[in-house]
């Protein structure tokens, strides 16, 4: 799948796409035509473990309404190999295409099960820190809550 980088930060941009978050393929320009009318945004940080599972049936059962947007984030950590000299980089290069792969599984698997309950969901992949990155997304995606 495609991943759209940009450094805009105008949410009625037809290319919207916070910087440094990747988005995938699944927020299309349909999608995004609906985001900018008032509804509420909420954020999910999701991981495929049993908690996020929890957290993301409570979040649509107890907080969800129809109309809201809600922004399903996944973060990934950088990989870095402080020993790692020439010829390392087609090994790298794998590794983060395998770990895009598992992210977009992952946002996947929440996105089917957001579909299923009819809720209008946008999949986030994040890279870095997720102390961080996962606040600093749901901030530049102006969530409503989190």
């Amino acid at each position: 799948s495609a991943i759209h980088f940009s450094n805009s930060v105008n949410p009625r941009d037809e290319d919207y796409s916070p910087h440094p978050i990747l988005m995938t393929e699944a927020l299309s320009r349909s999608v995004h035509s609906r985001c900018h009318l008032r509804r509420r945004r909420i954020g999910i940080f999701v991981d495929g473990s049993t908690g996020a599972d929890n957290a993301f049936d409570w979040a649509l059962k107890n907080v969800y309404r129809n109309g809201d947007i809600v922004f399903l984030v996944h973060c990934q950590p950088l990989q870095f190999n402080p020993g790692a000299g020439y010829g390392a980089g087609n090994m790298f290069a794998a590794l983060e295409a395998k770990l895009k792969r598992s992210g977009d599984s992952i946002l996947k698997r929440y996105m089917s099960r957001g579909a299923g309950a009819g809720v209008l969901a946008v999949p986030i992949l994040v890279r870095g820190d997720p102390s961080s990155e996962l606040l600093e997304a749901v901030e530049r995606l102006r969530c409503d809550m989190i």
